[in-house]
């Protein structure tokens, strides 16, 4: 089953504002899927270029309006795909991100891309979109941690992300890459 979840507010309407063939958000196995979202106006729909940081709040209080519609809200982030426009920026979006999302945060992945019409961030998220209490539901959102043999969390506690979070039935793990660090370390070892 599959639900059209109608934007909240007129600006959020990207089909109507933009004339894209999408829709803000869909419902779907008990996930709330959302389109890659820019800073735009929520009321007038308007384009707001801005710096990293204000276009990343803009992006957080329009997903807060569309997930709050739909029954869910930003602390029931399971996934997110970041996109800026320069890798340079990742701490200051960082920061902004954790302003949002600051307790168990979502698996993530981050990527420097060229954003449509010179935006500096862009956020697809999925969100749980279970209204039931934590303690109802069979798999709260749940963040899952990798530990070492010797029983350490083997990620940067600093970095506002979870290696995987858990929501129902789905796992949703965050971008992976090798660490140089540790290829370093096994070049040496050899």
């Amino acid at each position: 089953m599959r639900d059209v979840i109608p934007a909240p507010v007129p600006g959020l309407d990207l089909r109507r504002e933009y004339g894209h063939h999408q829709s803000s958000a869909i419902r779907a196995g008990g996930l709330i899927f959302c389109s890659g979202m820019v800073a735009i106006n929520p009321e007038s729909g308007e384009r707001e270029h801005g710096t990293v940081t204000s276009e990343a709040r803009r992006i957080f209080e329009n997903l807060k309006l569309l997930l709050e519609s739909a029954g869910s809200s930003l602390d029931r982030i399971v996934q997110v795909h970041a996109m800026i426009y320069d890798r340079i920026e990742y701490d200051v979006l960082n920061r902004a991100y954790r302003q949002y999302v600051p307790n168990g945060p979502p698996a993530r992945t981050v990527m420097s891309v060229q954003i449509e019409a010179g935006f500096k961030v862009m956020l697809d998220v999925i969100a749980a979109a279970e209204t039931r209490q934590a303690a109802d539901m069979t798999h709260p959102k749940q963040a899952i941690e990798p530990r070492k043999p010797d029983g350490d969390v083997s990620r940067r506690s600093d970095l506002p992300l979870s290696p995987a979070i858990r929501a129902g039935d789905f796992v949703f793990f965050r971008g992976w890459r090798r660490s140089i660090r540790r290829l370093a370390s096994r070049r040496t070892a050899l």
